[in-house]
């Protein structure tokens, strides 16, 4: 907010009162609030050209750790996984850093102000079920027999392997990381 404070509300509280909201002061303007999926952490960027991160978990929540971007300007946007914080304004750099320590791990120039950015971690997820799926469909399109009896099963059994095998990543990504998928 243009008061210098950040606000998270219980979303249990539907008239969201003033005994559910906390609030976390910082110097300068708020331009930018993310939370992880469960809500246990929050990011607050702002004017300051630096990022806090706070343990919501805790009562009181309590000041993790502070980033600031590699040139001194304005933070317009925050993005938050378990593992990575991305954030970036008008100092013409996407910096990425570890969601548990701050430490920066990747500074991405780009060409001006950037007013919006996204954190995914499913690439991982993707990258398997795409070798899965090309690995199927290349033993239903061009192997051996392919429109036999036996061939048939096997590409049958194959696809559904695939299937359970995606099924069972995505699982086990979504329960290292919910906020991922």
């Amino acid at each position: 907010s243009w008061n210098g404070h950040a606000y998270l509300y219980d979303v249990r509280d539907a008239a969201f009162e003033e005994r559910s909201r906390v609030k976390f002061t910082r110097g300068e303007r708020v331009y930018a609030v993310a939370t992880d999926y469960g809500g246990n952490h929050m990011v607050v960027g702002g004017r300051d050209g630096s990022v806090v991160m706070y343990d919501c978990a805790r009562q009181p929540p309590r000041q993790v750790w502070t980033a600031l971007l590699s040139r001194a300007d304005f933070v317009y946007t925050v993005s938050l996984t378990q593992r990575l914080c991305a954030f970036a304004g008008t100092s013409r750099v996407v910096q990425v850093v570890s969601a548990t320590t701050g430490d920066t791990l990747h500074t991405l120039p780009v060409n001006g102000t950037v007013h919006s950015v996204s954190l995914c971690g499913n690439l991982l997820v993707l990258s398997l079920i795409t070798i899965f799926c090309g690995l199927t469909n290349a033993i239903a399109l061009w192997g051996p027999s392919a429109h036999t009896g036996a061939a048939w099963w096997v590409v049958f059994v194959a696809i559904w392997g695939q299937t359970a095998i995606a099924l069972v990543c995505l699982l086990a990504i979504m329960w290292a990381d919910p906020g991922t998928v």
